[in-house]
């Protein structure tokens, strides 16, 4: 019995190995499928391009992302916006749901959430990703973060921000997509900004780490 598990063991593992390779082929076959399990990818119009081009091309269109893309999108911040969101998050701060308290401040009024304002740039790279889905890209885009966020002056109650989001940055080999978003309130004020990274993952990677 002992020797039957080692065997099986092994073939298992010998399975594990060719599987692996597989997975490696279709993915340095210039985004061209059929390549798994040892099956040659099928040439297309491209064949004769080096292939590093090519692969640069196939994934750019797979993302359908460019530098210069830009989408917008604009929101009058209401009272009921920030108790809501005082009320999922916890944060009750004066600043925020405390009118009196504000009054005697440098601000005179109550003030939305920062983070409630990095929500709405998430809402506008959800219409940028929107814009790409509608292209038939073959990935799923995720969110990997947002850097040099900076809240530059406030927005109170019954403002209506206006989100810029300009992609600038497009890294195919990583497929990543750096993009600046700028915020302005109704009189054209610049209230924050912030760059966000988008990874563009690829959907048929995914479903063979499920299989």
């Amino acid at each position: 019995m002992v020797r039957i598990r080692i065997d099986r063991l092994i073939e298992e593992r010998d399975s594990a190995s060719e599987l692996r390779a597989g997975r490696f082929a279709v993915w340095t076959s210039s985004g061209r499928r059929g390549a798994r399990n040892g099956q040659a990818a099928p040439a297309d119009e491209g064949a004769g391009e080096p292939a590093e081009k090519t692969e640069k091309v196939g994934r750019m269109k797979s993302m359908h992302a460019e530098i210069g893309d830009t989408v917008r999108f604009s929101k009058t911040v209401a009272e009921a916006d920030v108790y809501l969101y005082a009320g999922i998050t916890g944060d009750f701060s004066g600043n925020h749901v405390n009118e009196e308290f504000m009054k005697n401040s440098i601000y005179g009024h109550r003030i939305a959430h920062g983070a409630l304002v990095v929500g709405f740039m998430s809402t506008a790279s959800t219409l940028m990703v929107d814009r790409s889905l509608s292209q038939g890209i073959d990935s799923t885009p995720v969110s990997l973060g947002y850097d040099r966020v900076r809240f530059l002056n406030p927005v109170f109650f019954g403002d209506t921000i206006n989100v810029t989001y300009a992609i600038k940055e497009v890294d195919t080999e990583r497929r990543r997509t750096r993009a600046r978003v700028d915020v302005h309130n109704q009189n054209g004020t610049l209230v924050a900004v912030a760059e966000h990274l988008l990874k563009w993952v690829k959907n048929e990677t995914a479903e063979s780490e499920a299989a």
